[in-house]
């Protein structure tokens, strides 16, 4: 059960860094003129990064991480 649950956060911290290359590959398209978007376009955004940062806390068992800022 224990490696179950070992391979499952694997995987969920894997999903959460694959979303944080494409957010970082968008601001650095924003960066270069080559992307552009609007605070509300943005918006559902950073709510799926947010929720999937937070399912991601709660099934590791760890403290929460403010990493994107607070809702």
């Amino acid at each position: 059960m224990a490696a179950g649950m070992t391979m499952a956060t694997n995987l969920n911290a894997d999903a959460v860094n694959r979303m944080n290359d494409g957010a970082q590959k968008m601001l650095d398209s924003v960066k270069n003129d080559g992307f552009q978007i609007t605070e509300r376009g943005v918006e559902p955004l950073l709510k799926a990064v947010r929720n999937a940062r937070d399912r991601f806390d709660r099934l590791s068992g760890r403290v929460p991480l403010n990493i994107l800022g607070g809702r």
